[in-house]
């Protein structure tokens, strides 16, 4: 005959996982509550030892052991850094909350399918990480597919609530990004310059967070590049809670990121006249107050028309007085052929538009136009 008590044990558990005050298992002896926690996947393990019963206790008992368990059997443990929170104000000092997660494969690797050790034993630590607050996850250039679905079908499980988050841009963030509701600021890594990267994916991203009903705050997003590692990128136009200050305090949590040398900074705009909005300045003066060595500055313009405000650049440019010297304006799209005449339509402007940004930000050297083409202090911005 057969013997129903486990598929009775697991329908009273999962019913105790979603409505916990309608089932207590006060009468369970101790080993039979750990007899039913083994059969569970580390994310439901976590779940339960949020449940106010008497399987908490050793709900979180079990998640500590299944850890370090984890921990030792790391195939490559190089691959990882972990840091925890320790809590001196308990009798057992050595004890703590693991409160980072870092994971950096190597950039000269390849993460390929056959290698399911390194994603699997990813994947069921990102499970057992209850108390994460900051995620590190940086892959090679161009993983597979199956590697990237693998590890995004984790994040949907995973029952940690992040406030820092660093991944590489080939991951999909929604929606699973949602339930990070304490998302302060999201770092996206690129392995390509910042002209090279995906922009209409992370602006629809940063368009979704900003939006969202699911933050009080929208997170602070912003881009690294692989190639420039001293500079960052950022959609300031479509967030009005984007932070300067959020990214400086938050460069720490960032591997391997140096926080005192960030020189380049790239804005992305849609057209030159967002520089008159409120939201963006103040973006952009706390850019400047956070990061005091910027000394190239990177315009990103979906818009052609750019010499027709040259005084909405010319108040960010005041902002960035003390080593700015190298001032590029970039086209989101580089113009075919047939449309170059229009898109460069401000070639004969190109003097007045040097003396307008440089009158406002003395210490400007030198200004790259979109058609490629350049104009120096040295040469009082003639030819």
């Amino acid at each position: 005959m057969p013997d129903h008590t486990q598929n009775t044990v697991g329908v009273q558990l999962r019913r105790a996982i979603d409505t916990p005050d309608l089932i207590l298992f006060t009468q369970w002896p101790p080993e039979l509550t750990h007899n039913v926690l083994t059969y569970l996947d580390s994310d439901d393990v976590a779940r339960v030892a949020r449940v106010g019963n008497t399987f908490q206790a050793e709900a979180g008992r079990l998640l500590s052991r299944r850890r370090a368990n984890w921990e030792k059997s790391l195939w490559k443990p190089d691959m990882y850094e972990l840091i925890i929170d320790r809590d001196f104000t308990t009798a057992e000092p050595v004890q703590g909350r693991l409160q980072e997660l870092i994971f950096w494969y190597p950039p000269k690797d390849t993460l390929d399918t056959w290698d399911t050790l390194v994603t699997d034993q990813l994947q069921e630590g990102l499970l057992l990480m209850t108390s994460l607050k900051h995620l590190t996850i940086r892959l090679p250039a161009n993983p597979e597919f199956d590697v990237l679905e693998t590890i995004n079908s984790t994040f949907t499980r995973c029952t940690f609530s992040l406030k820092t988050l660093y991944l590489s841009e080939d991951f999909e963030l929604f929606p699973w990004i949602l339930k990070q509701t304490e998302l302060e600021i999201m770092a996206v890594y690129t392995p390509s310059w910042f002209w090279g990267f995906n922009k209409d994916k992370h602006l629809s991203d940063q368009r979704w967070l900003s939006s969202s009903p699911c933050f009080r705050i929208p997170p602070t997003l912003f881009i690294l590049s692989g190639v420039t590692e001293d500079g960052i990128s950022a959609f300031p136009a479509f967030s009005p809670g984007w932070s300067a200050k959020l990214i400086d305090d938050s460069l720490k949590h960032f591997y391997a990121i140096p926080q005192k040398d960030v020189t380049m900074i790239a804005l992305y705009v849609q057209t030159m006249d967002e520089f008159d909005d409120k939201n963006v300045l103040s973006a952009v003066r706390s850019i400047s107050d956070h990061f005091v060595n910027i000394f190239h500055l990177d315009v990103y313009v979906g818009d052609c028309m750019i010499h027709l405000n040259p005084e909405a650049l010319a108040s960010v440019l005041s902002n960035f007085t003390r080593k700015l010297q190298e001032l590029a304006i970039v086209f989101w799209e580089e113009p075919s052929n047939d449309n170059r005449p229009v898109a460069y339509f401000f070639r004969d402007q190109k003097l007045k538009l040097c003396k307008v940004w440089s009158e406002e930000c003395p210490s400007l050297a030198y200004i790259n136009f979109p058609d490629h083409s350049g104009r120096a202090m040295d040469s009082r911005w003639e030819m």
